[in-house]
């Protein structure tokens, strides 16, 4: 008879190939033999096998079991937000998750007749809806307004006024960036609350009308600085806020007039600074708002100290930390700074110089998670074409300059940048620690002060 040509291989790395006799053996045990047999001759142990260690596979199964919940946990928790708040068509403020495609009305809109609401503002926990009516004009950006607060969960009202006022037309007001926190600025001044039933808490004492402006823009700073009205910047915990303290005392007005219709125009006084007169003083505080109370001013780099300047930029790196753009009257230096929120010191991190005036100084720069690095644009020299913007890398330093590492893109140009052409003629890294010129052309942030002549005197808040 034939030797089968495939026999199930033993477990026993020792077992040698099998022999005639062996052979022999297994045809003449047929099928009905017992299978130990077989499995000891082949060296498989049989049903020797040592006991299961149930004990050890219990905690191999709980520690696997531990760690996929913190994994769903980890997912739970780090899943961006999939709740949008809006306004329908008809009027009902929804929130709506695009996931779920779930519906949920916050406010309907027979609130907004009842009020004669314009405008509203959904709390970062989605249990208060602030609203507003008899909202007016003031400039571009500003308009001032009566609130009402409106709890969600059983669909009450009332109004957010300062201590002591029966009734308030506010110049701004908005939730914080946690829970229920409330900032809002009546004649000039900041008043913050923790919560919508939290007592209310007065930031600044200083306000003037027309003259001093505690969190929010004169009209030289919305209309040709910030872009916006708002002139208060919160931390990213809530813990925080900062604030511009904008003082036009020294500033001439101009009646400038308006045609409104009637037979003779209206005046209307703003403080305006033409080329060579005072510019708005301003200075910038932060205000620590967990635990008690306590303001601190930032002061600007030592060059800026003996000078005016404007605050063209200011955002936060992290909890206390911000960036800083200061400009000189003339707009032809800047400095970008890193200032601590809890010592006030800043520290120039770069500069930027020109020999007429610096345009794109209201730039935020885009900072890393860690804040070490940061993308900014700035100007790089073509040859006879000119000067165009191109986005940098920059990496921060603990002191001293933040040293650009490369120039990665180009701005107004379509083609690919020369090598030549990432480097000023100084041969040092652009837009770092060596002064860079930028573009001589388009619009200021403040156009009436381009060729101011010589710096006037300001007094601080």
């Amino acid at each position: 008879m034939q030797k089968p040509l495939f026999l199930a291989p033993s477990l026993n790395k020792d077992t040698q190939p099998i022999s005639d006799h062996q052979y022999s053996r297994y045809e003449h045990w047929g099928y009905g033999q017992s299978c130990s047999e077989l499995c000891g001759l082949l060296g498989l142990g049989g049903s020797s096998a040592p006991p299961r260690n149930w004990k050890g596979i219990g905690m191999a199964v709980l520690v696997i079991s531990i760690i996929f919940s913190l994994v769903i946990i980890s997912t739970i928790l780090l899943t961006p937000d999939t709740d949008l708040t809006l306004r329908t068509r008809e009027g009902h403020v929804i929130k709506h998750n695009v996931v779920t495609k779930e519906t949920v009305t916050l406010v309907d809109n027979s609130t907004f007749i009842t009020l004669k609401a314009t405008q509203y503002q959904v709390s970062p926990d989605l249990n208060y809806v602030l609203m507003a009516y008899n909202v007016s004009q003031v400039y571009r950006h500003s308009f001032t307004a009566s609130y009402t607060i409106y709890k969600i969960h059983d669909r009450r009202m009332w109004e957010l006024r300062p201590p002591e006022v029966d009734r308030s037309t506010l110049q701004y007001a908005a939730w914080g960036v946690e829970g229920s926190q409330l900032i809002y600025i009546f004649e000039n001044d900041l008043y913050y609350q923790p919560s919508v039933f939290g007592s209310a808490l007065r930031l600044t004492s200083s306000g003037r009308e027309g003259v001093i402006f505690n969190g929010i823009a004169d009209w030289l700073y919305e209309e040709e600085l910030l872009a916006t009205h708002v002139s208060h910047w919160w931390s990213a915990d809530g813990a925080r806020l900062a604030y511009l303290c904008i003082n036009d005392t020294l500033v001439p007005n101009m009646e400038i007039p308006q045609f409104l219709g009637s037979l003779y125009p209206l005046g209307r006084v703003y403080p305006y600074p033409k080329a060579g007169q005072p510019i708005p003083s301003v200075s910038l505080f932060v205000v620590n708002l967990y635990g008690p109370a306590h303001t601190l001013e930032l002061i600007p780099p030592e060059s800026f100290r003996s000078r005016e300047y404007y605050i063209t930029m200011a955002t936060w790196v992290s909890s206390t930390r911000m960036a800083v753009r200061w400009l000189n009257q003339d707009q032809n230096v800047s400095i970008l700074s890193w200032c601590e929120a809890t010592t006030g010191a800043c520290v120039e991190k770069q500069r930027s110089t020109s020999n007429a005036w610096l345009i794109k100084q209201g730039e935020r720069p885009l900072f890393s998670s860690d804040g070490e690095t940061f993308f900014l644009t700035v100007p790089s020299k073509q040859g006879a074409r000119g000067e165009f913007q191109h986005l940098a890398i920059f990496t921060s330093q603990n002191v001293g300059f933040a040293s650009c590492s490369a120039v990665i893109g180009a701005g107004a140009s379509s083609r690919s940048v020369p090598g030549d052409a990432r480097r000023p003629r100084d041969g040092k890294e652009l837009g770092c620690a060596a002064p860079c010129a930028q573009t001589a052309g388009g619009r200021s942030p403040s156009r009436h002060t381009r060729q101011a002549l010589s710096p006037g005197v300001g007094s601080g808040c």
